[in-house]
């Protein structure tokens, strides 16, 4: 605390926020409802929905919607979002999320081992890319249940073009099986 002119928050025995000013030697307390709007924020949840799960507990303010700071503060809210970088497509621009099913099954081959995974139930497996890197890259028999078609058509395509088994990716180590045999194995895989 700054003897002079310092700020700090304390919580009650009634579990009540209360904020304490020390002005020389005296110190004033009084609930967060009676403070000056101009000493604490706007609640964050209060700026983008005008409303806040906490109520009257938030320690932050909740002033009304014709309030000219909240009003500032929404503008620059929506100036951020108008102003933000545009991602195309789903995922677009995360990288994890474009391997996720490689990384799952280095994760499953880390946690499980090898001789567990010959066999493998994928339960709401999706559009099948982990079963068929497990079945092409690692010769693990898998049995997908989705309600869906599997689409294998994509992971086919990265296979072609050596994608699997290039050195950038991180996945190249937890491959059982090389090119040339995972080749062969992906013209006999059958989805289903």
């Amino acid at each position: 605390i700054n003897a002079e002119y310092g700020t700090h928050w304390t919580f009650g025995q009634e579990g009540v926020v209360r904020w304490r000013v020390a002005m020389s030697l005296q110190s004033v307390s009084t609930t967060t409802t009676a403070l000056a709007t101009s000493t604490v924020a706007i609640c964050k949840h209060w700026i983008r929905l005008g409303a806040c799960a906490r109520g009257d507990h938030c320690a932050l303010r909740h002033p009304a919607d014709d309030d000219a700071e909240l009003i500032a503060a929404r503008e620059a809210l929506a100036t951020q979002i108008a102003n933000a970088p545009r991602r195309r497509g789903r995922n677009a621009g995360n990288a994890s999320s474009q391997n996720r099913a490689s990384m799952l099954r280095s994760f499953l081959i880390d946690t499980f081992g090898r001789p567990l995974l010959k066999t493998v139930l994928d339960v709401a497996g999706g559009k099948g890319e982990l079963a068929f890197e497990l079945t092409v890259l690692n010769g693990a028999n898998v049995i997908v249940v989705d309600p869906r078609p599997l689409q294998v058509a994509r992971f086919m395509r990265k296979l072609e073009m050596n994608l699997y088994h290039k050195s950038t990716t991180n996945a190249t180590g937890y491959n059982d099986l090389d090119f040339a045999e995972a080749t062969e194995r992906a013209k006999s895989y059958q989805p289903g």
